[in-house]
């Protein structure tokens, strides 16, 4: 998180499509070597509780993929920004490096829970402390990847706003025009209906008042 902003480096550091460096490469290739690890930690710890263990199993398969998919949507998106605004290739890099760090925040504020446990909570409440934190982690990352990361509450504004700041092509904000004026017609069609159900409704209203007048007059 901190190498990507810190002195604002170029995509180059990142990668360097070389296949042998940059962090990218780092990122890939400790993943693979710390899954590994944690995995074959677990089931030494582990392998009288099966039930503990396929939880660490799967909240680490679920971490690992939405790094790579973390990964993947990175160099995706750099290479959309620098072929469609008129930005330079360095302020582009550095708007994909400040997404990035905003998807660690919104993960280290799902994960608070778990931190600075008091001393004083039992092994076990601080067992649960920290499962919590993870799955409410696993829950964010989800979040992320379920909307393609750009497409997230805490990142679509931000991409929004550079597409029509930068001059983004026409395709682009045709696309997100073409977005707002269909619902701008769902919210006039659920209008319509609202209106048409209220009418109704007053209409009976106003029926059954008769109905009524008229008996006390009888």
């Amino acid at each position: 998180k901190t190498n990507l902003v810190k002195n604002r480096p170029t995509y180059g550091h990142w990668n360097k499509n070389d296949g042998v460096s940059g962090l990218k490469k780092v990122i890939e290739d400790n993943l693979d070597l710390r899954v590994e690890s944690i995995m074959t930690s677990a089931q030494g710890l582990f392998h009288d509780h099966p039930r503990a263990l396929n939880l660490i199993n799967a909240c680490l398969m679920a971490s690992a993929t939405f790094i790579r998919d973390l990964l993947q949507f990175v160099d995706t998106l750099y290479y959309e920004m620098i072929t469609s605004t008129k930005t330079k290739e360095d302020d582009d890099w550095f708007l994909v490096a400040t997404l990035v760090r905003t998807v660690f925040k919104e993960l280290r504020r799902a994960r608070v829970i778990a931190e600075d446990p008091s001393s004083s909570l039992s092994d076990t409440h601080l067992c649960v402390a920290y499962l919590n934190g993870t799955l409410h982690g696993l829950q964010v990352m989800k979040s992320f990847t379920i909307n393609g990361f750009r497409h997230h509450p805490s990142l679509s504004p931000v991409l929004n706003f550079h597409v029509f700041k930068t001059g983004a092509p026409m395709s682009m904000n045709k696309e997100l025009v073409a977005t707002v004026a269909s619902q701008q017609k769902e919210i006039s069609n659920l209008k319509r209906l609202v209106d048409k159900s209220l009418g109704k409704h007053n209409a009976n209203g106003r029926k059954k008042g008769g109905k009524a007048a008229g008996s006390d007059d009888e």
